[in-house]
């Protein structure tokens, strides 16, 4: 029974493979290998035969029964995304000896890349990976060298071994992502595995020494930032970041870097889109290579200032290519990749162009440094549009290089933008120390031109302040002089105000005590009191005035009020208060010119008139303004209150309001004390805005019945004293207190 079965699979196999080897035969001529082959042989158009999936998604013998419907490539059409292709091409070995062969793909738009390898013998070798826009995931992430692995570890690459003079039979179906759309399929080739090995190891010199530059300019950048802290330090910082990152992930003819070395990243699960994190991660680094150079190059050239409108135009672009981002990455869709990548990379090189204009302007503005960055741009504008050149799918410039030494490492679009960017960040590094430098210069400058302008300045505000101590040395002297001469005059004015007071030949007799209290608030002033000389007859008469104003002004119109009392009086010595009073508002206003329209005045008194007769024990009083208080030996205080007139001013007193006689009659021992407003009115005591008053002289009065005038006069100012505290006196004082 065993032998049957093995004669059934034997003769089943053959027959398999003579299907093969008959239907090779109505194909194309197998590409032939030879040992001294290039490393790497493309697989041209005609060379490839397609087969288009209309209806369902057909198995490896479902399309080897279809051979008669393969057709040459070129007369496929344009590749789309709805649909799945088969491809069929086959390979000789002409080596003399067993060979491994890669099969490589170098376009980025396959979502599945299916591989079977048919051999003369009927085996066949199934190679099943999910490409997803980029190259394959690592494997040597998880490899140890030092560890003999049974079985032997998968390659990341599609290694297909062919016998000595064996012509095997390759099928592939693939599956175009509408992201990358290719369009022609001219992306294989054929590569000796065992030449190609060698040839890499060459590879990684020039890539290592790709990343180590970036890696040194990025530890320039971020400590350059962290020296200077600004801002354009900071974007340089981030964009070196992230073009170290896209220089790792690239995708070249011998591999990816960061798919091969560092961290696996296929098992973290996909995008809605439908792409793996490392998909996502290899798409988003060099997205963010481009958006952080132009933010920086922005930040260098300052163009939020200097060129608002292109600063404007770069903003819309990184937002269109965030948003652009967005929808590969998060979004399922079939929007073509001409709507979705050419409009932005005709944008990409807008915006480039856009920087090179504005660095040529700084440079013509005179910022020197400006030159570094027009001649960095000069590679990166190079070989990045050789890379979207790649993109787009046109033929590159750098195709028609030789294909030996390091010519045949630039000929990979991938690996000269990744040049590019080493070499554009290298020059920029220069430029940002010499922007560094430049700033210091400019602040040095600037701090030089401050210096020379504070020494200018100082030497200005010396002259100043020495020409202004003259003026005010002259002005000082000056004012002391004037000062002097007002002082001497205001104290040879208080002499006179203080000869006009009564005399002692004129209170000697007339009181059994008097005290007095007058005090101008500035030295001399506008307060009174006046005795009339001594007559034959008993009467005499005393008078108390406050004139309006203080210092110089009340001391003239006071001389005035006393002249006015003498003339008065000496024409009528027995005139009463009252008649006194109005005759003294008569001679004010005369004497002030206030009884004109054209006065340029308006000033008067209060005052206070008592006749006193001795004989009689009998006192006629009359006040303005004035009162008097009466107290008697038995502790009364008695208030004789004046009328509400003022004297002397333009407007003569109303007739209802005009200084009556008030006859007063006393008894001996008591006493009479007079007050002007300075005193009642005096602002102060615990509360403020409290003025002294009337009612706290009488009941400071009410305990001094007995005492002598003088005592009483020492306790209203003791009084006053203590309700001033530290309050300025706002006004002249006069108090007069005497016993009969």
């Amino acid at each position: 029974m065993k032998k049957i079965t093995a004669i059934r699979k034997l003769l089943g196999a053959l027959v398999f493979g003579l299907m093969f080897y008959f239907t090779a035969l109505l194909h194309a001529a197998p590409i032939s290998i030879e040992l001294d082959s290039a490393v790497i042989t493309p697989i041209q158009p005609e060379q490839l035969r397609v087969l288009v999936e209309q209806q369902k998604v057909l198995s490896l013998q479902e399309a080897s029964n279809a051979s008669d419907q393969f057709i040459e490539s070129t007369a496929v059409g344009p590749i789309q995304s709805t649909k799945a292709y088969w491809l069929m091409f086959q390979l000789r070995n002409n080596a003399p000896n067993d060979r491994d062969y890669r099969l490589n793909q170098k376009t980025y738009g396959l979502l599945n890349f299916n591989v079977y390898l048919i051999h003369e013998n009927g085996d066949q070798i199934e190679f099943t990976r999910n490409y997803a826009m980029l190259a394959p995931g690592n494997r040597i992430a998880e490899v140890s060298p030092f560890i003999t692995h049974n079985p032997p570890v998968e390659s990341q690459y599609l290694i297909l071994r062919l016998h000595r003079n064996e012509v095997a039979t390759v099928f592939a179906r693939i599956q175009p992502d509408q992201r990358f759309l290719p369009k022609q399929f001219n992306f294989l080739s054929i590569v000796d595995h065992a030449k190609y090995l060698e040839l890499r190891r060459y590879g990684l010199y020039l890539e290592g020494a790709l990343t180590g530059a970036l890696l040194a300019l990025a530890i320039f950048g971020w400590y350059s930032y962290f020296r200077n802290r600004d801002h354009t330090s900071l974007t340089y910082g981030i964009w070196i970041l992230f073009a170290l990152g896209s220089v790792l992930v690239l995708g070249v003819h011998d591999g990816s870097r960061m798919a091969e070395f560092f961290v696996r990243l296929d098992d973290f699960g996909v995008t809605p889109s439908g792409l793996t994190v490392r998909q996502t991660v290899f798409y988003f680094l060099p997205a963010g290579q481009s958006i952080t150079y132009v933010i920086f190059a922005r930040s260098f050239l300052n163009t939020r200032e200097r060129f608002k409108l292109f600063h404007y135009f770069s903003t819309a672009w990184i937002a269109a290519y965030f948003l652009q981002f967005s929808i590969n990455v998060f979004t399922p869709h079939t929007i073509p990749p001409s709507i979705l990548w050419n409009p932005l990379l005709i944008w990409l090189v807008l915006v480039l162009l856009g920087i090179y204009g504005c660095a040529f302007v700084r440079l013509q503005e005179g910022m020197k440094i400006a030159r570094f960055f027009m001649i960095a741009m000069v590679p990166y504008v190079l070989f990045r549009s050789l890379f979207l050149l790649g993109v787009v799918g046109l033929p590159s410039p750098v195709a028609m290089l030789p294909d030996t030494g390091i010519f045949f490492h630039f000929k990979d679009a991938n690996s000269m933008q990744g040049f590019g960017v080493v070499c554009e960040a290298m020059i920029m590094a220069l430029a940002v120390v010499a922007r560094s430098r430049w700033l210091q210069d400019e602040l040095t400058l600037s701090i030089r031109e401050q210096k020379t302008l504070v020494e200018n300045q100082n030497k200005l505000l010396e002259e100043t302040v020495q020409a202004r101590t003259l003026e005010l040395t002259q002005r000082h002297r000056e004012l002391d002089e004037a000062h002097h001469v007002i002082v001497s005059s205001v104290d040879y004015a208080s002499r006179l105000q203080r000869s006009q007071l009564p005399k002692p030949h004129r209170i000697d007799g007339r009181f059994k005590s008097l005290g007095v209290i007058w005090e101008p608030r500035d030295n001399i002033g506008g307060d009174l009191w006046w005795l009339s000389s001594a007559q034959p007859t008993n009467p005499y008469t005393l008078a108390v005035a406050d004139c309006t104003g203080h210092g110089v002004p009340g001391a003239m119109l006071s001389l005035l009020v006393t002249n006015a009392l003498e003339r008065i009086y000496s024409g009528d010595p027995d005139k009463s208060p009252a008649e006194a009073l109005m005759a003294l508002d008569f001679l004010v206003r005369n004497g002030l010119n206030q009884d004109t329209a054209e006065s340029e005045s308006d000033d008067g008194c209060d005052a206070m008139i008592m006749r006193i007769d001795r004989e009689q024990r009998q006192i006629v009083f009359a006040g303005a303004k004035i009162g008097a208080f009466q107290l008697t030996p038995q502790g009364q205080v008695i208030r004789h209150l004046a009328t509400r007139a003022s004297l002397g001013y333009c407007q003569p007193p109303d007739p209802e309001n005009e200084p009556i006689d008030q006859v007063i009659t006393y008894t001996p021992g008591d006493a009479f004390v007079i007050v002007t407003d300075g005193f009642t009115d005096q602002i102060g005591g615990p509360i403020e805005q409290r003025s002294f008053g009337y009612r706290r002289i009488e009941q400071a009065l009410a305990q001094l019945a007995t005492n002598s005038a003088q005592e009483i006069v020492d306790r209203l100012r003791y009084e006053f004293d203590e309700w001033c505290g530290a309050s300025r006196i706002r006004d002249d004082l006069t108090v007069i207190a005497f016993r009969l």
